[in-house]
C-alpha cells in the first residue's frame, strides 16, 4: 500500500536488531519491514531525515503485514 505525503510524526529504535518502528500521521504506528540489516537501517534513517527536516515522504508499506518496505524522501 502507498501513503503519498504523509507526515512522520515519530520514530523509535531499540538496540534489538532491526526493530525500528515510524508514526506515520492518520495511519498509526508500522514497523520497518526485516529488510537486511543495512537496508533496515536506511529506511529508519529516511524516516528519521523526514521527520526532523518536516519533510512529508512516500511510504511503500506491504499489504500483507503492514510493515514499511520503501521510503522515498
Amino acid at each position: 500500500m502507498a501513503s503519498y505525503n504523509v507526515k512522520i510524526t515519530r520514530t523509535y529504535c531499540s538496540h534489538h536488531s532491526q526493530n525500528c518502528w515510524a508514526h506515520l500521521q492518520g495511519i498509526g504506528w508500522r514497523k520497518v519491514g526485516n529488510l537486511s540489516v543495512d537496508g533496515t537501517s536506511n529506511v529508519f534513517t529516511a524516516l528519521s531525515a523526514a521527520r526532523t527536516s518536516n519533510i512529508t515522504p512516500n511510504v511503500i508499506t506491504n499489504a500483507a503485514d503492514n510493515q514499511i518496505e520503501l521510503v522515498y524522501v
